[in-house]
């Protein structure tokens, strides 16, 4: 869900980002599917948002951010790849 305020953030017309977050995550629906998504290929999904780059950015990051905090609560003590 935090996604969904990346995407929608600094946007007018609740229409538009309606539809955009609905195909967003039926699509990307968890972090992992963000992750290995190609910049291009989430550009298409919010690209009717516009600041494509900045948005791509920002729920790539969250994404990360969220593995990075799941590992370092359940994996304190193994290496990463080893964990999730």
């Amino acid at each position: 869900m935090a996604s969904c305020l990346c995407v929608s953030s600094r946007t007018s017309g609740s229409q538009v980002i309606k539809m955009t977050i609905k195909a967003f995550l039926g699509t990307y629906g968890t972090p992992s599917k963000v992750l290995e998504a190609p910049d291009e290929e989430l550009e298409s999904f919010i690209d009717p948002l516009g600041l494509q780059e900045t948005r791509i950015k920002a729920v790539k990051q969250m994404s990360q951010a969220f593995f990075d905090k799941v590992r370092s609560i359940y994996c304190p003590s193994r290496s990463q790849n080893a964990c999730l």
